[in-house]
């Protein structure tokens, strides 16, 4: 079953989108999704953004966190960022 990551994936995207940033460095940080079961580790790489998966509510699913879900997002605009890629398809277990 894969539930975790498309939220993850549209929670960044509307953070982004919706950030009053002017920087890759004020977006990066540690953000909890909407429903508070984890959270993507936003990170700057080179001039772009990456996220990986640091935390799992659910611990059956640990296995997933270090995983890459957002790689080379780059800025287009003031306040806007597009391009990379959102990785939506992370395993985790049946439940």
């Amino acid at each position: 079953m894969y539930k975790h990551a498309p939220k993850f994936a549209v929670c960044f995207a509307a953070l982004a989108a919706t950030s009053s940033a002017h920087a890759a460095s004020d977006l990066t940080g540690v953000w909890i999704d909407h429903t508070g079961r984890g959270g993507v580790e936003i990170t700057q790489c080179g001039a772009n953004l990456c996220g990986r998966l640091v935390w799992l509510k659910d611990g059956a699913n640990k296995k997933a966190c270090g995983t890459q879900i957002i790689g080379n997002a780059k800025p287009v605009g003031k306040d806007t960022w597009d391009g990379g890629w959102i990785y939506d398809r992370v395993p985790v277990s049946e439940e």
